[in-house]
């Protein structure tokens, strides 16, 4: 999220010191390069230049990827009342830009806030990929 520098994150080197795998139910080292991971096992060598965290206490889980999403949306509570035979149904139901809270919500609130909102509430809930289905903003992107 936010300008990212990239020459920073190709430069992070990280091992992680036995986490526990949530999907195998192990301890095991997690070696991070360039914000991904390079290496999984048992007792890894520490690299040169690189950081080494007691991750003991921590559970590696595996990112979720969203597969649609409309950040600057995200603030919006629930909306309509399923079921609904369609999302034709759904979409006409909330479709109401004008209406209260759409109208507070979006006109109320900075694009760059709503598309903040939406990638917060996205790594809260675990997801690390997002597949944000409106215009890119490079300002807040």
């Amino acid at each position: 999220m936010g300008i990212q520098n990239t020459d920073s994150i190709a430069a992070v080197r990280l091992l992680l010191r036995q986490a526990r795998l949530a999907h195998e139910n192990r301890l095991a080292d997690i070696r991070i390069r360039g914000g991904r991971i390079a290496g999984i096992g048992i007792d890894l060598p520490v690299g040169r230049r690189e950081s080494v965290l007691d991750a003991r206490c921590w559970l590696a889980l595996p990112g979720l990827i969203n597969a649609h999403d409309h950040l600057p949306l995200n603030l919006l509570p629930h909306l309509g009342a399923p079921p609904y035979p369609s999302l034709y149904a759904f979409a006409d139901d909330i479709h109401q830009p004008d209406e209260t809270p759409i109208r507070e919500l979006v006109h109320g609130t900075a694009l760059s806030d709503r598309l903040w909102w939406g990638g917060y509430k996205n790594l809260i809930a675990g997801v690390t990929t997002v597949a944000h289905h409106d215009p890119y903003h490079p300002r807040v992107f």
